[in-house]
């Protein structure tokens, strides 16, 4: 069973910004792409998952840390592994690397029940536990807590949920927020900053037609990003140097 799943692939126009550097949310699509292809091989994928187990997953935080630039037409190594798992946390790291720099990343999931909606417990599902799982970790730092308050004056924008946005699972994408998160900012203002990293909590799902109402709080040399339904935060989210 392989527990390290390694593609390669080049970097093209449409995944970078007007700098042609990789773009925040094109890195997302990289681990969201690889991590579901490489769930599909371990047979714990959404289909998967819902047939043997009634399950199925909720990725509940993601960041990475860049070194270097990776630049349009750069050829590139992806690859992405699961952590040996606890009772109810999942790991799975991530890596880009090509010739003038590379990307770390980690992310946090759960698996929730479809009748539920309770978290289940590894030994309640169909993961294969017995695979000899990676110890080496990704080169990021721990995830962040966000206790920031966000205030009218914060406000940046609101964002309508468009059918584009849907995912297999019936609501927003997760790296649809990341975008949200982005588009806060002008070409100018990200380049200034030099942010190297990024993190995003997902804390709740949304649908079709949802209204995200977008604020934006400058904390020093980072800059904190929360979208919001009403007064209920959807996701916390930080661009920060590491």
């Amino acid at each position: 069973m392989n527990n390290n799943l390694k593609v390669f692939s080049t970097v093209y126009a449409s995944q970078c910004n007007d700098k042609q550097v990789l773009r925040t949310d094109a890195i997302l699509n990289f681990f969201q792409d690889l991590a579901t292809e490489h769930a599909i091989e371990l047979k714990t994928d959404y289909h998967s998952l819902k047939s043997a187990s009634n399950a199925f997953w909720v990725i509940s935080k993601i960041k990475f840390k860049r070194v270097g630039q990776i630049r349009h037409h750069d050829a590139v190594t992806v690859s992405t592994w699961p952590i040996k798992p606890q009772s109810i946390r999942f790991m799975r790291d991530y890596n880009i690397k090509g010739e003038n720099g590379e990307i770390h990343g980690t992310s946090e999931w759960c698996v929730l029940d479809f009748n539920t909606m309770s978290l289940r417990r590894l030994d309640t599902i169909s993961y294969p536990a017995d695979m000899e799982h990676i110890e080496t970790r990704a080169e990021v730092s721990p995830f962040n807590r966000f206790r920031e308050e966000v205030l009218p004056e914060h406000y940046s924008y609101t964002y309508t949920a468009e059918y584009s946005d849907i995912d297999v699972n019936g609501h927003v994408n997760n790296v649809v927020y990341a975008k949200m998160a982005l588009n806060t900012f002008t070409p100018c203002e990200f380049d200034e900053k030099d942010y190297n990293a990024f993190e995003i909590h997902f804390l709740s799902q949304c649908f079709l037609g949802n209204e995200i109402k977008i604020f934006k709080k400058q904390l020093g040399n980072a800059v904190y990003v929360e979208g919001r339904i009403e007064e209920k935060a959807v996701f916390k989210s930080l661009f920060y140097k590491e």
